[in-house]
């Protein structure tokens, strides 16, 4: 048994280190053509764009030089 157990074990790494070289090509092949860079770009654009907004609506109030939580 436990020369099964070790050839399963076995067989469940290589899977996962498959799995995880695939990832890796899936990811610079986004990152080559440039649909990964143009997403995180968006995304980046659309985070300071709301982060501006929420300055612009809430007003810091300040108590003796800290804000006031």
């Amino acid at each position: 048994v436990p020369g099964a157990l070790r050839r399963s074990v076995h067989k469940q790494q290589e899977f996962f280190l498959f799995l995880a070289r695939r990832a890796g090509q899936m990811a610079r092949r986004a990152v080559e053509s440039g649909t990964l860079r143009n997403l995180l770009w968006k995304l980046r654009v659309a985070h300071d764009e709301v982060a501006r907004r929420a300055v612009g609506k809430f007003k810091e109030e300040r108590h003796n030089g800290y804000l006031r939580v």
